[in-house]
């Protein structure tokens, strides 16, 4: 019997999204994003990807936040999820 570790379908689509920005990084001049600093660089849409990508395959550790919430911080944002952002079932 094996286990099976899979990430919820959001935080899935979520991934793929975040892949396709930094896809376009290089070719922008400036990234506006939804809160805090409303300005930056382009540059922080590829740390974006390479630091969830590490969340994802469970290399980075995370602190609890209370009301089952973890956040992942890093040098310029962080990602804010349930502590059961995935899920692991058994084959």
């Amino acid at each position: 019997m094996a286990l099976v570790v899979k990430i919820f379908p959001a935080l899935a689509a979520y991934q793929q999204s975040v892949v396709r920005l930094a896809s376009l990084a290089h070719d922008l001049n400036a990234v506006f994003p939804a809160h805090n600093t409303p300005m930056a660089d382009p540059a922080l849409l590829i740390d974006l990807q390479k630091n969830l990508d590490l969340v994802l395959a469970g290399e980075i550790n995370s602190t609890p936040i209370g009301d089952g919430n973890v956040e992942f911080k890093f040098n310029g944002f962080s990602f804010l999820m349930r502590e059961d952002y995935y899920r692991v079932d058994e084959d």
